[in-house]
């Protein structure tokens, strides 16, 4: 199980993600990216945060892989076969959960993504996400994924899932935008 982002940062829903961690020990969770103060990314400075980076340490299926070079990354997210994404909707006043751009990375893997609740992929199939903001239901709803990767999951679904990380790629996003520019703003009417 997969997950690629600083931990150090505000959003986390710690208390769901140790929750999980606890509950499947015959897992192997993997963490890419910052989780030791003083790196490039700024920490969110509360106690919480470091409690969670001991507890994760001191779980014997968990790897902390630190930040690694996008090639090494690509590589190494190869053999998830899941990834996760688990944070609390109004954290602060920036965050609203309502379209990180993680969520694109991950399906572009064409695995599996269990998520909390994001309204911009609301209804969407692909993404196996909580059906409202309440996280109560994150560890059904994981162990649920769980059951279906287990049982073999159907690979057409990751060929959808990447299809869905190309079709909002930056560069289709600009092409987009152009293309409504284009449309709307420089008509001769």
């Amino acid at each position: 199980v997969g997950y690629i982002g600083n931990l150090l940062m505000e959003t986390l829903d710690r208390e769901t993600m140790r929750t999980v961690i606890i509950s499947h020990p015959e897992l192997d969770f993997v963490f890419w990216g910052q989780y030791e103060k003083g790196g490039q990314l700024t920490a969110f400075d509360k106690p919480e945060v470091f409690e969670f980076i001991e507890f994760l340490k001191a779980q014997p299926h968990v790897k902390l892989r630190g930040p690694v070079h996008p090639d090494q990354l690509s590589e190494e997210t190869e053999k998830a076969d899941l990834f996760w994404v688990c944070w609390k909707l109004g954290a602060s006043k920036m965050w609203d959960g309502s379209n990180p751009l993680k969520i694109l990375e991950y399906p572009s893997t064409g695995k599996p993504l269990v998520t909390h609740y994001i309204d911009a992929y609301k209804g969407n199939d692909l993404i196996d996400m909580l059906p409202d903001r309440n996280s109560e239901g994150y560890l059904s709803l994981f162990n649920k994924v769980i059951q279906r990767i287990s049982e073999g999951e159907n690979p057409e679904s990751g060929r959808k899932r990447i299809a869905l990380a190309l079709d909002n790629s930056y560069n289709k996003q600009i092409e987009r935008i152009s293309e409504y520019v284009n449309q709307y703003c420089f008509t001769d009417s």
